[in-house]
């Protein structure tokens, strides 16, 4: 498959997906939801786990992006809570934490990837 078939896959890929993005601070989840509009089908972006509950419960979601420091709460704690009911779906957690601890907790949790 040559680079355009691929970059032409994964654009139609990315065209279907709901996402679910969770982050406590508005200008980064402006910029970042902006730029997901541009890739996906439908983002929710939220700033806290409480509401990103609500839009599990009533939408379809793809993938979710959430951030591990979400003010009073943790997105750790939040995709272990969704663990126990959804093993599958893939989960992206964004952090500036270097902290090895955070890391260690992540890779348990069958994420996609940790940023």
């Amino acid at each position: 498959m040559n680079e355009f078939n691929l970059n032409t896959n994964l654009d139609n890929v990315l065209k279907n997906l709901n996402i679910l993005y969770i982050e406590d601070e508005e200008n980064i989840r402006k910029n970042i939801s902006k730029t997901l509009r541009l890739l996906s089908k439908e983002v929710y972006d939220v700033e806290s786990i409480e509401n990103a509950n609500k839009i599990i419960k009533n939408k379809r979601i793809d993938i979710i992006i959430s951030d591990i420091n979400l003010g009073n709460e943790n997105g750790l704690d939040f995709i272990k809570k969704l663990r126990v009911n959804d093993k599958n779906i893939p989960v992206i957690l964004l952090s500036a934490y270097t902290d090895t601890k955070y890391l260690l907790d992540a890779a348990k949790l069958k994420l996609v990837d940790y940023l």
